[in-house]
Parts: C-alpha cells; structure tokens; sequence
C-alpha cells in the first residue's frame, strides 16, 4: 500500500497537491595557560551516568543518529576515548583527546574497515564538524555560551563503532564567553618577526584526494615536536604547530601530521602550511618563514558532487556500507531523479513512489511528521523537501544527494533495497531531518 506523511508546512502546498493527485491519503574543535571546562569523559560504559551514551531518540533530537553502526566485532577490544577541553589563551579551545586500543588511520580513510583502526568525528552540538585524525584538536569559532563538544571513534569507512548499538564517544563541554575587545586569533601577527631556532624544521607536504570527499593533508615535519600542551607559551627550539593556510587565507592549527581538507570549488587552489613556534612566532630560516606549499585542482563535476563544508558529506553515519558499495553519482535535486544502490538513475517523481516522506527548513526550523519513517525492503520511497535556505539533503547509506534552496525543492525518489536505519540529513548545516528504517 502506498502511504505518505502528513502535510507539514505550507511552503510544502503546491508539492502536496501533486502528491494527492497522485497517490493515496495521508498516513503516516594555547592551552598552558587554560582553565579545563569539564572534567574528560570516558564513554567506554555504554551506561554510564553521565547520559552521553544517548538513545535513540535522544540521538534523534540531537540531530546525528548514527543508524546501525558498526558494532565492535568479536576478538576486537573495545576502544576507550576521553577530552579534555582546555580554554587557548587567544581565543577558542584546544581539544585532547585520550584514546586507547584504537589505531588513527588516516592513509585508510574510505576505505573497508579493519578491526581496531579508523578516525575521529568531531560534533558540536549534536551537528557533525569535522572529520580529524591528530590526538589535539583547535575548536574556534563558536558563539558565546556553552556548547556540547563530542568525539566518536569512527572506522575507516565512517561508520561509528558500536557496543550494543551505542556509538563509542566522549563529551565534554566548553563554555565561550562574550567576545573581548582585545581578542585576536590571526595567528602570527608578530610584524614580520620570525622564530630564529637553533633547530629549523623542515617540511614537506602531499595532499591526496580522499576516496569520498575532499583531500588528505600529511604534512613531514621531522625536526618539529607537536606540542598542543605548550600553545601560547614561549618558544622552545624543536617545539611547535603548524598553521594552514588556502588560497592565502588561514584555516586552522594543525596540532599532528594530518588533516583532512574539506570539499572546495572548483578551480585551483593554493595549500601552503607553516612551521610556528609555540606562540605561533612563525619558525625562520635565513630570514625566510619555514613554510610549504603547493596546488590542487578541482574540476567542476568533482565540485559539484562534493559536499560544500566537506564534513559531513564523507561519511556513511554507521550505516553499514563499505564506502564502494555506491558509486557516488548523486541526484541534481531538481530532475525528480535518484540512484538506486547500484547507481543506476530512477526515471521517477516522488508522488509516484510507494512511501512518500515530506519535510521542510523554514527560518531554520525543521519540520516534519516524524522523526522515523519504517518502509519495506524493495519499495520506492518518494521524498519531497523544501527549504527556505541553499542547502543538500544527504540520504546516508544509499549515497544520495540531492540540491535544495528557495523555489528549488528536492522531488526524487529511490529503491530502498537495502534493510537498515538510514539518516537523512541537510548537509551544509548538519541539521538531522529523519531517519529511513528499511525491514
């Protein structure tokens, strides 16, 4: 029988009444001078009493439930993870993650996982961030407040690690005060002075393009020590971090070796990275900063198919796919076309699927009939979202994507041949939409 969710905003009218027409009625990231925020958080014990071991609703209206997962195998120990949120003496915080029996694999990201090994995610309330792979991380730009900060233990392929179903993560929480005259992160602003160590690093750097999206940055630096625990203090020869910069402009602290750079337009784009000394006095060498650089280009289609903040659109959000099991050729969002499992284009409309889902963003409010839609294996299901703000609506487990914005509403549909618990989410903002259970 074919059902289909209520209407649920009226920006959704003119789609609804093509859908009636059609189908049946309505069913439904410088710390030695910082003050810790909170103490670190193991969330080995799924059970724990500080309640970040969430349920499934409560991961819902978090926003990032994380589907099935990949639960931790037998013969495979259970990784344990805490952070530490350290108030930077700039601005910001700086993140230290504890992690045990657990191997960080960034030359493996999208690909099949291997017991033990994969990365981190890094999610602000309850809204993915970044996808990392260094043991510290610099968290800036948050507004005042507290914020919840989370790290998952996530295996090659992105799925989150699982004890009974549970993701393997930490939480902590930092508190951002309002902003001070006086704060300035800019970096090195240091007129022109350079760190003249007895020690001047070297480094080279490789940025290849990951498998699902965006690149991989390894940066060599053989002579340098990272020390995140030091940031903001005086500097020590041997001792520092790196500051990345795209197309000339500063991105982040890079506290390891690693980093994955997110999806970007398409063009040529300038990557360079800086060897700096504790308080980010860049290192010098015969006058000349320590630095590396060098180009990538992305051409339109690779742009167009990536996703725009490039960190969430990487990741299969435990759905329980191999990162190969979908081509990745995703829906315009404006052709009513989608992509079954195999890849291959559905010449069909929403309003004609078994299971029609409506949904919609308005002044940056979700709606919609439910957060959980149960569908059969092998039906259709028809989706028809609008939103008031450009956005990408990102079906997880089935590599869907498709467009949306004002007057362009997704109208598409897909063979839901795959049993499991599949996230639907806005890509660029992270905002969790509803989840699709395929039994």
């Amino acid at each position: 029988m074919k059902t289909r969710s209520r209407p649920i905003a009226a920006m959704l009218f003119a789609l609804l009444l093509v859908a009636a027409a059609c189908g049946d009625g309505a069913e439904t990231n410088e710390a030695s001078a910082g003050a810790q925020d909170t103490a670190s958080t193991d969330t080995t014990d799924a059970g724990d009493d500080t309640g970040e071991a969430m349920t499934d609703d409560m991961a819902m209206a978090d926003g990032h439930s994380h589907g099935d997962g990949l639960e931790v195998p037998d013969g495979m120990t259970v990784p344990s993870i805490s952070i530490e949120a350290v108030a930077d003496t700039k601005s910001g915080h700086n993140l230290f993650i504890e992690l045990e029996d657990f191997t960080v694999t960034p030359e493996n990201a999208s690909t099949d996982p291997v017991d033990g090994q994969g990365h981190l995610h890094l999610y602000v309330d309850g809204e993915r961030k970044a996808r990392f792979y260094n043991r510290a991380l610099y968290l800036t730009g948050l507004e005042p407040g507290d914020h919840q900060v989370e790290v998952e233990v996530s295996a090659n392929n992105h799925a989150a690690y699982t004890v009974d179903g549970e993701p393997i993560r930490a939480a902590t929480t930092v508190s951002v005060p309002e902003p001070n005259d006086d704060d300035d992160d800019a970096g090195h602003s240091h007129g022109g002075e350079l760190f003249d160590s007895a020690v001047a690093p070297t480094i080279e750097i490789s940025v290849t393009e990951d498998p699902k999206s965006g690149w991989n940055l390894f940066a060599d630096v053989p002579d340098l020590t990272f020390s995140p625990e030091n940031v903001g203090s005086e500097p020590a020869d041997g001792e520092g971090h790196l500051h990345l910069y795209i197309d000339g402009e500063k991105v982040t602290r890079l506290y390891g070796p690693w980093w994955h750079i997110p999806s970007l337009e398409a063009g040529t784009h300038q990557i360079m990275v800086e060897v700096s000394a504790n308080d980010h006095t860049p290192y010098g060498s015969n006058g000349v900063a320590i630095t590396a650089m060098t180009t990538i280009e992305v051409d339109a289609t690779a742009a167009d198919q990536a996703m725009v903040d490039g960190d969430h659109g990487d990741d299969s959000h435990g759905d329980d796919h191999d990162s190969d099991d979908h081509d990745g050729d995703d829906s315009d969002g404006g052709d009513g076309h989608s992509h079954d499992g195999d890849g291959d284009t559905m010449d069909m409309a929403a309003a004609d699927a078994d299971v029609v889902i409506l949904a919609a963003l308005v002044d940056g409010e979700v709606t919609r009939d439910d957060r959980r839609f149960k569908v059969p294996t092998g039906s259709t299901v028809g989706l028809l979202i609008e939103s008031d703000e450009d956005e990408e609506v990102h079906v997880h487990g089935y590599d869907l994507l498709a467009r949306v914005g004002p007057g362009t509403p997704v109208d598409m549909s897909f063979l839901a041949d795959s049993p499991g618990t599949f996230e639907v989410e806005f890509e660029r903002s992270g905002r969790f939409l509803f989840e699709i259970q395929v039994n």
